[in-house]
């Protein structure tokens, strides 16, 4: 009973800051969708096979929106939400960075994570005149199986955002760099890498490869995406756990210096 009101109230406040950003999360959706057309509709139009290149490449939009948003979170959660003065009332809540990010992931996942994949599906589908049927046979299971995964990839860029920025002067400026360095990784196809079970370490890489594996596009076998995807679930999650522990012992002996 404790845990149906512990994940209520989780869903609760999910909900009300989904409702407090609803502007820029249409913004953020329709943004995605413009840059994942500017920047992979000329890849997909231009290849030899262009229903596989749609498989392989589209599922990466739901990830790496995803990324974005838990890095813009974790910033938010130590920047915009100290000076209204809403990051105390969250800590006297006993809402961390972590439980921030957590309560606001399913409306997030399905408004900036499926909605603009699903968008851009339509598009260049239509497009192209391949039609939709491959992107309605996925496997439903596998698709559901995703979500831990590109859970543990969002919540670890918002903790670990968070924590940079707290401890680095020019984090911004740093976590600019980082993020476009995922966003590059995550639309490579783990095949690629040169040493095997490395998407497990790379945040979200296992995520979007779990997703082409929905639509049997996954470029690496099935036995090894299961070890690497469980190893990457584990590993993000407790890494996010121990980071928003550090941030909360951060600001609790040294508080949040405001900077713009």
């Amino acid at each position: 009973m404790r845990l149906l009101k512990e994940v209520g109230r989780a869903l609760l406040i999910g909900y009300g800051m989904f409702r407090m950003h609803l502007t820029s999360e249409v913004s953020s959706s329709l943004n995605a969708l413009f840059w994942a057309l500017l920047l992979l509709a000329p890849t997909i139009l231009f290849t030899n096979e262009a229903s596989t290149a749609v498989k392989v490449l589209l599922p990466a939009i739901v990830v790496a929106n995803m990324l974005l948003l838990g890095s813009g979170l974790g910033m938010e959660y130590a920047v915009w939400l100290v000076g209204e003065g809403v990051l105390d009332d969250l800590r006297l809540s006993g809402v961390s960075v972590f439980y921030y990010t957590a309560s606001t992931f399913p409306l997030e996942l399905v408004v900036i994570g499926f909605l603009p994949f699903i968008l851009s599906v339509l598009i260049i589908s239509c497009y192209l005149g391949i039609g939709l049927a491959w992107f309605l046979s996925f496997n439903p299971f596998v698709l559901v199986a995703s979500i831990p995964v590109i859970f543990a990839a969002e919540v670890f860029a918002s903790t670990a955002s968070c924590l940079l920025y707290l401890k680095n002067p020019f984090s911004r400026s740093l976590s600019g760099v980082i993020q476009i360095a995922l966003l590059t990784i995550v639309f490579i196809p783990p095949k690629y890498l040169p040493v095997a079970f490395l998407d497990a370490v790379v945040p979200g890489l296992t995520a979007v490869e779990v997703l082409r594996l929905a639509y049997g596009s996954n470029t690496i076998p099935a036995g090894n995406l299961v070890a690497s995807s469980t190893i990457s679930t584990i590993l993000f999650t407790a890494l996010s756990i121990l980071a928003s522990r550090a941030v909360e012992n951060h600001i609790s002996r040294y508080g949040v210096e405001a900077r713009y």
